[in-house]
């Protein structure tokens, strides 16, 4: 693989994962997880 295409792939790679981390699913099941008085903080 070259190395302009490499780095395209990485960067697909690495915004498909900030995209997904920072996304609604995400935020609702980091908030599940978490005790319930920072739960409340969020509401």
């Amino acid at each position: 693989m070259s190395g302009t295409r490499r780095a395209r792939v990485e960067g697909l790679l690495v915004g498909l994962a900030a995209g997904d981390a920072a996304g609604w699913p995400a935020a609702r099941h980091r908030a599940a997880r978490m005790p319930e008085w920072t739960r409340r903080l969020t509401r």
